[in-house]
């Protein structure tokens, strides 16, 4: 009897692992029926990044962009807490107005942005500020993004996200907008990428793992990487990779971001600045020495290292290039870890910067069986021009 009990469990206990397979296999077999980048380039593209640079700025009810320069701030549900003090701050400049659109924020959150802004700051709440945020074309993924506009109505400069480690810049774009309604003409200026579009060739340099400085320039068509080859970003990379060996006349470059020490700098003196230095003592109540002397803070000559011993590899293939302080991720727009974008010589955009899909169902990533496939299919076409 007790065989036969024990049996059952077993019976039972496979039956359970057996549905859960099906389960997970049925999950990737409907995955897989799906175009591969049609979920990512839907979520972000150019009707969620917010509006270029150029422009027009949609009229906004209550808000008269004649009578100031106009500092416009864009929550579509979520921000990081830690610009509000700042967005309080500029709403000190001499003309200048500051004006928050907070869409779907709860109550508490609403106060507690008031709390922080002053208020000297017009905020913005829902209804309107979603309807804000629908005109705008910020989604909820490219959350907050901060426009400046002009008494003539015009966006002059954009950012999606908040750089913390770029205070000081910002604050020097903000003040110069303020004065001459307009960024300094050495102002990184920021694009949203799209099929057809045309890049901007970076006017600053990147590194090679060596140190040596490496201008970006028209000539060879590229596919650029923006992510890990770890993890769960293995299998992405050894597609590309395949992709790399198969394709010899295209570029193929690995990029990484890195903080400098000024950069490093702005993070620690900003966080002491609106007082994280009681919240995070072990980060902003030592000394900046210290600061920058912490595992994952220090400048990372380890990994450097590492790189360099790679990319001297004679069967590696990949361009490793360093984009420090994320100055060619913050002007092309390169959104998240594991992104893929493909330019032409010319730099026409023939693929926009999108995630790499995997699935994580069966509790391994597993990389979407046509989107290799589709990615080969524009490597032919640019390679044959």
């Amino acid at each position: 009897m007790r065989k036969i009990i024990v049996f059952l469990l077993v019976l039972a206990v496979s039956a359970v692992v057996a549905s859960a397979e099906c389960d997970n296999c049925s999950g990737l077999e409907a995955w897989f029926a799906q175009p591969p980048f049609e979920e990512y380039q839907t979520m972000f593209c150019p009707y969620t990044f917010g509006l270029q640079i150029g422009a027009a700025a949609p009229p906004i009810a209550g808000i008269d962009f004649q009578a100031a320069n106009t500092v416009l701030v864009v929550i579509n549900n979520s921000c990081d807490s830690e610009y509000w003090p700042l967005i309080g701050e500029w709403s000190s400049i001499p003309e200048c107005q500051v004006v928050v659109v907070a869409s779907s924020m709860g109550s508490s959150g609403s106060q507690e942005l008031r709390t922080a802004v002053g208020e000297g700051v017009e905020i913005i709440k829902n209804p309107l500020a979603a309807i804000v945020c629908a005109l705008y074309q910020v989604g909820e993924r490219a959350s907050p993004v901060t426009f400046l506009v002009n008494r003539e109505g015009t966006i002059v400069y954009r950012r999606r996200a908040f750089p913390n480690y770029a205070v000081p810049e910002l604050e020097r774009i903000v003040h110069c907008f303020a004065e001459h309604g307009a960024p300094p003409d050495d102002a990184l200026l920021q694009q949203v990428l799209w099929y057809g579009d045309q890049v901007r060739w970076p006017s600053f340099p990147l590194y090679t793992p060596d140190g040596e400085e490496v201008s970006l320039e028209p000539g060879v068509p590229r596919v650029i990487y923006f992510g890990w080859t770890e993890g769960n970003s293995a299998c992405v990379f050894r597609e590309l990779s395949a992709l790399q060996s198969e394709f010899p006349r295209v570029e193929f470059i690995w990029l990484r971001d890195y903080f400098s020490i000024a950069a490093k700098t702005s993070i620690w003196e900003y966080g002491r600045r609106i007082g994280l230095d009681k919240v995070h003592p072990e980060f902003f109540a030592i000394p900046l020495e210290d600061y920058l002397a912490r595992p994952g803070v220090r400048n990372w000559a380890e990994k450097r290292e590492e790189l360099r011993t790679l990319s001297s590899s004679p069967d590696f293939g990949w361009r490793i290039l360093l984009d420090e302080d994320y100055r060619l991720i913050t002007s092309w727009n390169l959104y998240g870890m594991r992104t893929v974008m493909i330019i032409d010589a010319d730099g026409t955009v023939v693929f926009p910067c999108t995630l790499y899909p995997i699935n994580l169902v069966t509790g391994e990533p597993v990389c979407h069986p046509q989107a290799k496939e589709e990615l080969a299919r524009i490597l032919r076409e640019i390679s044959e021009r």
